[in-house]
């Protein structure tokens, strides 16, 4: 029975000749035209060919190869979202601490605040924090604001996780 091999095709940047990696990317030949693989980058574009093998008398011929197929893989995983969020009112602020975030590809946190009841929060920072702590000095004494917090990672366009447990609080 014939059996298949799975090569990737480099493109040089500088032109468009494309060439063979010379050792497959499976380990063994494959029963079924059908092979998997994982990506530790994205937004790289990877490309591949097919040959069949087949055995005559001890001796192994590959085909042609078949069309080159490119990938380019997205990341569309969005980071877990932050854990432990807290608020202590103080004069004239209010400060937030949560846990911190072990996504590898984080690109840091949002923070968000509405008034009470919070229905719609609103996004505070511009850019995403690093930080696992926030102090709101935008506040007006005695009004209640509900909090979140949402990670963020570095893919383009971001990941956003689900939002932090919700908290209450006010300046005094």
């Amino acid at each position: 029975p014939s059996s298949y091999n799975v090569y990737e095709v480099k493109q040089e940047p500088q032109d468009n000749e494309q060439r063979l990696v010379p050792k497959p990317l499976n380990g063994s030949r494959l029963a079924a035209p059908s092979f998997q693989t994982s990506y530790d980058v994205y937004d790289v574009g990877h490309c591949y060919i097919v040959r069949m093998v087949d055995t005559i008398e001890k001796l192994q011929i590959e085909s042609s190869p078949s069309p080159v197929a490119c990938v380019t893989p997205k990341d569309t995983f969005p980071p877990v979202a932050p854990k432990g969020l807290s608020a202590v009112g103080s004069e004239g602020s209010v400060s937030l601490i949560w846990e911190p975030n072990n996504d590898k590809d984080l690109a840091g946190y949002l923070v968000l605040r509405g008034e009470a009841p919070g229905e719609k929060l609103q996004t505070l920072v511009e850019a995403p924090i690093r930080e696992t702590t926030y102090r709101d000095t935008r506040v007006r004494p005695g009004v209640r604001y509900v909090y979140a917090v949402v990670a963020v990672d570095n893919a383009k366009p971001a990941n956003q996780s689900l939002e932090s447990n919700r908290v209450e609080e006010a300046a005094k």
